[in-house]
């Protein structure tokens, strides 16, 4: 009896995921009785374990029958948990990931609350990396230092960069350091919803590919949905159907990123850019051929500020006007539509930029021509957000 459950506690502390390429449901592996086991010692029955091919060289086909009395019902709640990520022939038994969190002149509370939301996952092997890059006369610095030190947890790891590198090498020294499977990001003021890593790993092992990007919703400070991001128009996800649609629309939001680790280094991780880092990471993964696909879930909590990003003020206009300069080179690779749109789109967003930093002539004028440039994109654009926010905010 030890030695079988010392098996099969292997088997539940293995933390990978399997694909299934034999006759395998979740009805065949594996029936808990939900209620609490009394005192008495009952049986659990792990019907006739057909485990995936993929699988021989680690355990051969078996059979178990398992009497667990009190002594061992801890195991009991191990088995509950094992049922519970069965899925559609997929045995859940969990990749390493990576999550990294870059910070940059972030107080405590922000962080501990991204901390914690990567803390809470429902998904466990994670490996948590947070990279500090600011600088070394911030107050706040030693702070997160010591919040991590007295969490104690031998998953997470603290960087400190001996100098400020920005957002994109800073990420880059995160996957550097990364010993996961596959690789997702957190900005230091943001947080995940408790399912995001499992359920955006299990896409991306059911579709087999490289980067997988899903929705987010944003909140002011006050709590209330200022927006949504979704990207339900993809139909195609050919390689050049992304190209159209990335620079007209932007695939971007680094927290709805999560990729294979190996394509992620194959394709040298993230350009060293002022702004719009996460859009040249897509569009480097499109060019590079990367297997893409749309994670259709709002699992990620993004919060507007204004109090130390780098995406604010000065940086924020001056970052998307290059970013629009930038998407000129590929204007010969769009129709006229897509042109029409891609600058109506950019003179949007200045007119948010000036609306943010008090700028309300320029705000006023962005928001002039766009409408001149496409009415129709405008009246479309303004009740498609109104929609959003009024359904996310319900």
């Amino acid at each position: 009896m030890p030695k079988l459950l010392k098996e099969i506690m292997s088997v539940l502390k293995c933390t990978f995921f399997m694909r299934a390429d034999t006759d395998f449901h979740s009805e065949q592996i594996l029936s808990v009785p939900q209620k609490k086991l009394r005192k008495s010692a009952s049986r659990i029955h792990i019907g006739r374990t057909g485990l995936p091919n993929g699988l021989r060289g680690f355990f051969r086909k078996i059979s178990l029958y398992i009497v667990i009395d009190m002594n061992e019902y801890f195991l009991y709640n191990k088995l509950v948990n094992l049922k519970r990520v069965f899925c559609e022939g997929r045995l859940l038994m969990g990749c390493l990931v990576s999550v990294i969190i870059p910070t940059y002149k972030r107080k405590l509370d922000y962080v501990s609350n991204a901390l914690q939301s990567v803390i809470d996952q429902t998904y466990d092997n994670i490996e948590i990396i947070i990279v500090d890059d600011s600088p070394s006369d911030f107050p706040y610095r030693d702070e997160i230092k010591n919040y991590v030190e007295k969490l104690n947890k031998p998953n997470i790891i603290y960087i400190r960069n001996e100098k400020n590198l920005g957002g994109s090498l800073s990420r880059n020294v995160g996957i550097n350091a990364s010993h996961g499977e596959y690789i997702t990001f957190l900005d230091d003021d943001d947080e995940y919803m408790p399912g995001k890593v499992e359920k955006q790993l299990d896409f991306m092992l059911k579709t087999g590919c490289d980067l997988s990007f899903s929705n987010m919703i944003m909140y002011r400070l006050d709590g209330k949905v200022c927006d949504y991001r979704d990207h339900k128009g993809i139909k195609n996800f050919d390689n050049e159907t992304l190209l159209h649609y990335h620079l007209t629309k932007n695939l971007s939001g680094t927290p709805s990123f999560m990729f294979k680790a190996d394509k992620l280094k194959e394709i040298g991780g993230f350009k060293d850019a002022k702004m719009g880092q996460d859009f040249f990471l897509m569009l480097i993964s499109i060019e590079a051929g990367l297997k893409i696909r749309y994670f259709d879930s709002c699992d990620i909590k993004v919060y507007k500020h204004n109090d130390g990003g780098i995406s604010q003020g000065k940086n924020k206009i001056d970052g998307e006007n290059m970013l629009y300069e930038f998407k000129k080179k590929y204007f010969d690779r769009l129709s006229r539509s897509e042109i029409r749109y891609v600058k109506f789109r950019h003179n949007m967003v200045m007119s948010v930029a000036y609306k943010r930093n008090h700028m309300y002539g320029k705000m006023l004028g962005s928001a002039v021509h766009a409408f001149f440039i496409s009415p129709f994109y405008f009246v479309s654009e303004c009740f498609s957000f109104a929609k959003n926010i009024i359904i996310y905010r319900h």
